[in-house]
């Protein structure tokens, strides 16, 4: 490890995630009360199939606050770990598949715990969802408009998104 080392942050990312979507609320581009698939239509299921229907209910409030409904602590882990593979398998795609179609693919295949709202959860599931809205929201990548307005202006320039494969390792990542 050298000073210039880059880490993974894995869940500290999710405050990133929270400030980018209320610049997005500031400049009056989002509404925290509005559906989440009605801002990600293309987030919507193959053929419609939809895991639960409560889903069509979650919105960026609720996934923000961790009570869309899902709780990855009463997750079947194994089934919640293999949705990039699944996913490449459904969508017949090189794995590991797009943040995407690794969504669409978990909206069509893991159902909720619980109501939205009615619940905490701690969810990964929900801020996946939530960093396509930045990038709906935005018109830009996930990643580029964290780094031009959340983490640029606190001096932190070398973020990057990290990648899924060992060989997409980048310079200097531990």
């Amino acid at each position: 490890v050298q000073p210039d080392s880059l880490f993974r942050i894995a869940s500290v990312s999710k405050p990133f995630t929270g400030v980018a979507l209320m610049k997005l609320f500031e400049a009056g581009k989002l509404d925290l009360d509005r559906k989440a698939l009605d801002i990600l239509l293309d987030l919507v299921p193959p053929r419609g199939q939809m895991a639960d229907e409560r889903m069509r209910a979650i919105t960026v409030r609720n996934l923000l606050q961790h009570t869309g409904g899902w709780d990855d602590h009463n997750m079947d882990q194994a089934v919640y770990q293999q949705i990039p593979v699944a996913a490449a398998d459904y969508f017949a795609v090189k794995s590991p598949p797009s943040a995407r179609l690794a969504l669409r693919y978990a909206l069509s295949n893991i159902p909720l715990q619980f109501d939205p709202g009615s619940s905490w959860g701690y969810s990964n599931l929900g801020y996946a969802i939530l960093g396509r809205v930045v990038e709906e929201l935005s018109g830009q990548r996930y990643e580029d408009f964290v780094m031009a307005n959340v983490l640029a202006p606190a001096g932190i320039t070398r973020m990057r998104i990290g990648g899924s494969l060992l060989e997409q390792r980048l310079p200097g990542e531990v």
